[in-house]
């Protein structure tokens, strides 16, 4: 008697870690799909506003969030917002990424 259980049991551990393993998947492809921006159509339309520019260019500069709100008398919330447009608008994907393309080109 004792027999079947013991493999019901390691076949539920193993259901288990098999659907751990999917959750994982799925998760990731949603983190991926998420990551892949599509065009935001019309190039004028991708330009930045002039306090995205400020706030691109203080980035550029190594400023954190914080410093960044401070030094435009901002709140850290409109900072991070407006570089989540900027990184929308320049099709990037991180804040490294920003930085190093407000270096090569600020406008």
């Amino acid at each position: 008697m004792r027999r079947p259980l013991e493999r019901l049991r390691h076949a539920i551990e193993l259901a288990q870690r098999e659907l751990d393993c999917v959750r994982r998947a799925y998760s990731e492809a949603e983190r991926l799909a998420s990551d892949t921006r599509p065009d935001e159509g019309p190039k004028s339309s991708r330009k930045l506003s002039p306090q995205e520019a400020r706030v691109a260019a203080l980035l550029a500069e190594g400023l954190s969030n914080r410093d960044i709100a401070e030094a435009l008398h901002v709140s850290v919330h409109t900072v991070k917002s407006h570089v989540q447009s900027i990184l929308r608008k320049r099709t990037l994907r991180s804040r490294w990424q920003l930085m190093e393309a407000v270096k090569e080109s600020p406008s």
